[in-house]
């Protein structure tokens, strides 16, 4: 009987820990942050840069909302990452209905796994990362393909 308090009590005892953790994590802000407006999402630009052998130079507009929203729920779920003196690779602009646009800087990452932008703060800019393949799937739903991913040069 008294294992069976003790179990019980670890188990307690571990999911205060898991949400304290949760806490702790959120108010450091590991929190995804919020690069996509507000309001309804009304279009997307996609401009590529040159990358020599990777990446060819393209410029894309969407008007589907239904790729937008794809997309944005692939932005809407990103963490902090670090900078690097990588450049940016192109940039993706998005716009709502009542005129308000976000445009975010393409930086490819260097874990294969994920995908990085730089998004624009007041005097600075932050750095976020996604999943990298459900990055390029919403990418390529909008027509942009071929996007240099950093991996193949990662270092």
């Amino acid at each position: 009987m008294t294992s069976r308090v003790r179990v019980a009590g670890f188990l307690i005892a571990s999911g205060a820990m898991v949400v304290a953790l949760a806490l702790v994590a959120y108010l450091a802000g590991w929190a995804p942050a919020r690069i996509v407006p507000a309001g309804d999402l009304t279009q997307v630009s996609i401009r590529l840069d040159a990358v020599e052998g990777f990446q060819k130079p393209t410029t894309i507009t969407s008007e589907d909302a239904g790729k937008i929203a794809a997309l944005a729920a692939v932005l809407r779920d990103n963490r902090p990452s670090q900078d690097h003196k990588c450049a940016s690779t192109g940039e993706l602009v998005i716009r709502t209905r009542d005129g308000a646009a976000v445009s975010l800087g393409l930086l490819p990452s260097h874990d294969g796994r994920s995908f990085e932008f730089r998004v624009p703060r007041e005097a600075s800019y932050d750095v976020v990362r996604v999943d990298r393949d459900a990055f390029l799937k919403a990418m390529a739903d909008l027509g942009a393909t071929g996007i240099y991913t950093g991996r193949e040069n990662a270092r």
